[in-house]
């Protein structure tokens, strides 16, 4: 079946409509309706579990309700019976904890560098001792601990750590013993990310993002060499990405550190499908540009295809084995490269032979 060239028509700048609509409503839900953070960007405490009974969301829900202020079960069906994801928030007294281990921490490592470097008088010293020994009976107190904390700075950080730990971990099996006695578990996972971790792993993946389309862009500069084609790559790809978060947005897929690499990877994969139809339109002879285009478009549809088939694999799998970052990055993928597909052949496209249709005129 012969499928007929879109750009050779009159009216092929209309093909604009279909990608500035999805950017508009796509901005208007990151917006609006917001992107959901999981818990490794946000804190708290995220437990999957696999059952063969039917679960009561608002049962399980009011009786999770001591453990945290905010609490949301939600299900999904499995091969191997219900699966159930239960998150919950940061305790405050263990959020308060992990605080003030961590000050304890930075007060040792001072402790240890003013010792070896001898930086300190020893009154300061002795002064800074007592600082650790009253910071690690803090962390104890934080967790109603009735451990010891010792005369020796070494001895009291290790007994607030394990002292931590263990609340930490007496709090997840507690959790654990609400939600079996309600609806019997077969197999669970816990993930436990604090305040303080989150914020840094968010910090760090918004730099990240933010790099890697910097580098991006000064590659494609230095590959054109000329503004206005690398303008069109770098816009395709930022397209790219601002229709999967509004698809993000819309399946409520959370904002994750795997969904993050997700989304890195569609910064490389947009800029391949960009720079293979800029460079065919404007330094291929062969053909018209208009076929020049189509045939470039024949070639990203195919890398497409692929593309979502092979993350789409990696979807199911992950949501019938309950695998978070294999669902997670799978359906980033999956929407990022339909995302592409309409970015670049509907928008870069049409920016591209319009940017020809000038260079000829001159």
């Amino acid at each position: 079946m012969k499928i007929t060239n879109p750009y050779e028509s009159k009216n092929y700048k209309k093909l604009l409509l279909v990608p500035l609509a999805l950017i508009i409503i796509s901005l208007a839900l990151v917006f609006l309706k917001g992107i959901p953070e999981g818990v490794d960007l946000k804190g708290g405490m995220l437990i999957t579990f696999q059952t063969n009974s039917t679960v009561n969301t608002q049962l399980l829900e009011e009786q999770l309700s001591p453990f945290s202020k905010t609490v949301t079960v939600t299900t999904f069906p499995t091969p191997a019976g219900n699966g159930v994801e239960v998150e919950l928030e940061n305790n405050p007294a263990l959020t308060k904890a992990e605080s003030d281990l961590t000050q304890l921490q930075n007060l040792q490592t001072l402790y240890v560098s003013a010792e070896v470097n001898n930086t300190l008088s020893a009154t300061d010293l002795q002064n800074l001792k007592e600082q650790i020994l009253t910071q690690a009976q803090t962390v104890l107190n934080d967790v109603n601990s009735t451990a010891s904390v010792g005369n020796s700075t070494e001895t009291a950080v290790k007994t607030a750590q394990t002292a931590y730990s263990t609340a930490l971990n007496d709090y997840g099996r507690d959790i654990i013993r609400v939600i079996n006695a309600s609806t019997p578990i077969s197999t669970y996972s816990v993930n436990t990310v604090g305040a303080t971790l989150s914020a840094l792993f968010l910090t760090q993946a918004t730099n990240i993002v933010i790099y890697a389309f910097i580098l991006s862009a000064i590659v494609i500069f230095l590959i054109f060499r000329s503004f206005t084609p690398s303008s069109i790559v770098i816009i395709g790809a930022a397209s790219d990405i601002i229709i999967t978060l509004g698809g993000m947005s819309l399946f409520s897929i959370p904002l994750t550190l795997d969904s993050i690499a997700a989304i890195l990877m569609l910064i490389g994969f947009s800029l391949d499908t960009d720079v293979l139809l800029t460079i065919k339109v404007l330094k291929r002879e062969e053909g018209s540009v208009y076929e020049r285009a189509f045939d470039a478009m024949k070639t990203g549809f195919m890398m497409n295809i692929t593309t979502i088939g092979a993350f789409a694999v990696l979807f199911a799998f992950g949501l019938v084995f309950q695998i978070p970052a294999y669902y997670e990055i799978g359906a980033v993928a999956c929407i990022g490269g339909l995302a592409d597909f309409v970015a670049t052949w509907g928008l870069n496209a049409v920016m591209v032979l319009n940017h020809a249709e000038k260079i000829k005129k001159t």
